[in-house]
């Protein structure tokens, strides 16, 4: 099992301050094989559900950078012979004003409440796709998207069903696609492009989320992964595998407990707790550097040295500890070419 929560956002800001900046972060999530079939009623209380795994990493929407959305998302996902199913929790603060006032199918405005955006492209090469826009009362849009000339607005899929429904704090999705709809069905191994795009309006303004970083409807070459598994989980050779035909590098991706990444001709898996050793072991390195002694009388200088004391050399999977040794390296590195700077001027 890929266990990508809780981990992602603590490595986005490493890729910022180590070498892994100039890679393309991507998303990855695992399809659980499920005899059987949830009832579409938007409720995601059925048993089979529990087989699911659960992905709430989302990013900001038409960005680039890979900064963590402001939106709070949970995604689910099942198959069998029959097609695919979709779980998907909303969670909302401002449950009495979320907009949901369309309910004609395919009303080219349904987007300006608060929605799903679900794409699909099973030939996994980030030209083609099947897109399905769902508000939170469950009214439905669809399209097709041959290539980037060709989009047919007015496809229609035959077999989806969906439900909504809302409680106190959040708004749910349930759905089921059959393949058909899809236009491919799949099989075991098999790895198709996918991406949830979600739309709030709550606050007053637009607020978007994605699941993959930069995925978007003008960017499908952006979108994220999905892997369809059956009797065993995929172990890392399996998703490095198929992830190289498919994904132009470089790449990295956050996986179980480390980071998988491709250079075009290497893969390498490390795992956290070397991630963390390394990088304490560089701010250690940086802290020695004669700017420092020389400058130790500066409160900032003595306040990162005081922090840095205060973190240990083992990182492990404590995620928290990871996210606070990342922004003190930042920090460290700021001031460094600060002094640097600063030593220059004043000695010529």
């Amino acid at each position: 099992m890929f266990k990508l929560k809780g981990i992602c956002y603590g490595l986005l800001l490493l890729f910022t301050v180590t070498g892994y900046g100039n890679m393309k972060i991507l998303s990855l999530y695992t399809v659980n094989y499920s005899p059987d079939t949830p009832v579409i009623n938007g409720k995601l209380n059925d048993g089979c559900w529990g087989k699911a795994e659960v992905s709430s990493t989302y990013y900001v929407y038409n960005r680039m950078l890979p900064k963590p959305g402001q939106l709070n998302s949970e995604l689910k996902m099942l198959w069998n012979e029959r097609g695919l199913y979709l779980g998907i929790t909303n969670y909302e603060r401002n449950m009495s004003a979320v907009r949901a006032k369309y309910t004609a199918r395919d009303d080219i405005n349904l987007w300006r409440d608060d929605c799903g955006e679900i794409y699909f492209d099973p030939a996994g090469n980030g030209v083609g796709f099947t897109k399905f826009i769902i508000n939170a009362i469950g009214t439905i849009a669809d399209q097709r998207r041959i290539d980037a000339a060709v989009t047919l607005t007015d496809w229609s899929a035959a077999g989806v069903q969906v439900a909504t429904s809302q409680d106190a704090d959040a708004w749910y999705i349930e759905a089921f696609f059959p393949w058909n709809d899809l236009g491919k069905i799949a099989e075991p191994g098999d790895l198709w492009r996918f991406c949830h795009v979600r739309y709030a309006w709550s606050s007053g303004k637009f607020v978007g989320a994605t699941s993959s970083v930069g995925g978007s409807y003008t960017k499908p070459e952006n979108f994220g992964f999905i892997y369809f598994a059956q009797d065993t989980q995929p172990g890392i050779e399996d998703i490095s595998a198929v992830l190289k035909a498919k994904a132009n590098p470089p790449w990295n991706l956050p996986i179980n407990d480390g980071l998988l990444s491709y250079n075009g001709s290497e893969t390498s898996f490390k795992k956290l707790a070397a991630i963390y050793s390394d990088h304490y072991a560089a701010a250690q390195k940086l802290l020695k550097q004669p700017v420092f002694g020389a400058n130790q009388g500066n409160p900032k200088v003595k306040q990162l040295k005081q922090r840095f004391t205060e973190l240990k050399a083992v990182g492990g999977q404590d995620f928290s500890r990871l996210r606070k040794l990342i922004k003190f390296s930042g920090e460290l590195d700021e001031l460094y070419w600060k002094l640097k700077l600063k030593d220059l001027v004043e000695n010529n």
